[in-house]
Order: structure tokens, then sequence, then C-alpha cells
């Protein structure tokens, strides 16, 4: 690691400095070996050594809890690294950072997960409701691939956006994911931030990533392993898909209260002769057709994530 940071060599986490990481998962044994956190304004409170009983439903929980289709989940690491330059040239001197986090989520409706067509169609239910996605058609499931490593099968794909969150020139996320039981869907995300313009930041992030998932080992519990097993051996030959492409779902843009009374005004030739009880009558009655349109749209998207079942 550079003493001071560069846009073409950024100073960032240590990768000889990484600290090992331990979870046991019901039985289920997960090692991985990951930089210390480095981030100036957000301070590191990961475990290094964590055990959890799965099986506890009130461990998981949603981001918008109102939202069934969700996968409910529950945190198991985050680390954050900050990449710097210098700041005499780059303002403040921060370039971009990578934020590091793993999910357990529970998804019983898509059991087996073992089984690969049930896992990808679990990962469009979660790139459809999980808060880590974007949820618009085409942004997602980029350069879709699957991984063997140190004897675990993982699917990996990417996903473009949230610049204006990260105020970045680019934000791309890395999904790392493997069943860990007939309804446990383990979610690596590696969300790279890059804050300005003409850096090596993509192919630092990149060597982060390799040396991070190339650590990881899994050793599935006894009922696990069963499990898998008589999946594998109910739908022998099945695999995962080698490439696939980005995930397009119907999708409706909701209008705002102002912008659907644009729309009705415009629909009315900007009558202002229409009394005002009648024209609201008229707006109701459009906000709620596209609310109806956007709950149909919905429960057909959701709906085909169970094709598995026909």
């Amino acid at each position: 690691m550079p003493l001071i940071g560069t846009r073409r060599y950024p100073k960032g986490p240590s990768l000889t400095r990484s600290e090992c990481h331990r979870l046991n998962l019901s039985g289920t044994k997960i090692r991985f070996d990951a930089p210390e956190h480095r981030d100036s304004q957000v301070p590191d409170r990961t475990e290094l050594s964590m055990e959890k009983n799965i099986y506890d439903d009130a461990l998981f929980s949603r981001f918008y809890e109102d939202n069934a289709a969700e996968p409910p989940r529950m945190e198991l690491a985050v680390k954050w690294w900050e990449y710097t330059g210098l700041p005499i040239l780059d303002g403040t001197g921060y370039l971009g950072q990578i934020r590091f986090r793993i999910f357990l989520n529970r998804m019983p409706e898509f059991s087996s997960l073992f089984r690969p067509k049930n896992l990808e169609c679990a990962v469009e239910r979660y790139i459809y409701t999980s808060p880590s996605s974007t949820r618009y058609p085409g942004t997602n499931r980029l350069d879709w691939r699957i991984a063997d490593i140190n004897g675990s099968r993982w699917v990996n794909y990417g996903m473009i956006g949230w610049t204006a969150m990260y105020s970045a020139e680019e934000v791309y996320t890395s999904f790392w994911q493997i069943p860990i039981t007939d309804e446990h869907l383990l979610t690596v995300e590696f969300v790279q931030v890059i804050a300005l313009k003409r850096t090596n930041l993509k192919q630092v992030f990149q060597k982060v990533i390799d040396a991070v998932m190339n650590s990881f080992t899994i050793e599935l519990s006894s009922d696990a392993a069963a499990q898998k097993a008589r999946v594998e051996k109910e739908y022998l030959g099945e695999t995962l898909s080698k490439s696939l492409p980005p995930y397009e779902f119907d999708h409706l843009e909701a209008l705002t209260g102002l912008e659907m009374v644009q729309k009705v005004s415009e629909s009315l030739n900007h009558d202002l002769s229409i009394p005002k009880a009648d024209f609201d009558e008229i707006v109701a009655k459009e906000e709620k057709k596209q609310e109806e349109e956007l709950k149909a749209i919905r429960e057909r998207v959701l709906q085909s994530h169970l094709r598995f079942f026909e």
C-alpha cells in the first residue's frame, strides 16, 4: 500500500493485513479473509467470530417491513474500505470506496435453493425486491457467471446505479450468492464507488474482491449437506446457466402527484372552465387507475419468479 495515494496509485486497505472471519450458522461453517476496515467517518463494527441460529425467524428483518415479497435478511458482516489521493490535487483526497456486506436471506418459497432452476428464480426475486438492488429493468444481473471457489459454486453478477446517492462518477455493485440450506441464501455484496474520474480504482477494487472471494470456504452442516445431496439426486443433470442476459421485467414509472395533475391538465387541453371539484375527481380516478396498473404489474412479475412450480 502506498504511503501517499494518487489517482494512479490510490491509498486503501492493505491486502497483507487481512483479518480472518469465522461464521457458524447452525452448523454451517464459513471462513473468509478480508482487509481491516478503513474509513475516516464510519467505525468498524464487524465481528471476527459469530454464531447464529439461522432457524430463529426473529433474527431476520425486512428493510421495508410492509413489503411481504422482500426476502427477510440477517446482517453478518459490514466493512468499508476507503481510497484516498492527494488532498492538494483531489479536494478532500477522497477517491472512492468499497462497501463490503454479507447478508443471509431467508427465501422458503424457493425451496429448494439447491436446485439450479429455483436458485436462478430466487436471484430474480432478490433483484426485484431487495433494497440492495436498484430495482430497475436492465440495470442488474450484468456479467452473469458461475464461479467455483474452494469447492463451492457461487453465482456472480453486477449492477449499475446509485451514482446520485453516493455523489459519484460511477457505482457498480458485484453480487455473489450461494445457498447454504434449502431456504437460506448467502449474499455477499461489494458496492464499488468511484468518486472521481481518471483513477485506477477499477483495477484496485478487483484485486480486493478477488482476494476476499478466493478466501471463502464453506462447510455445510450435516442437515444442509443432506438437503443438497437429495436435490442433486432428484434433479440429476440440471445445472446453473453459464450465461444470462441482464434481468428485464415489466415496469411502469409512477407519476408523482404534481405530474399526474399536469398529465390530466394536458389531456383536457388546459381547460380552466372545468370546476375544481370535477378536475380533482378526474385526477383521483387517474391515480387509482395508475395504482391498479402498478399492482397488476408487480403481481405478474412476482408470480413469474415462481415459474419453477409449473
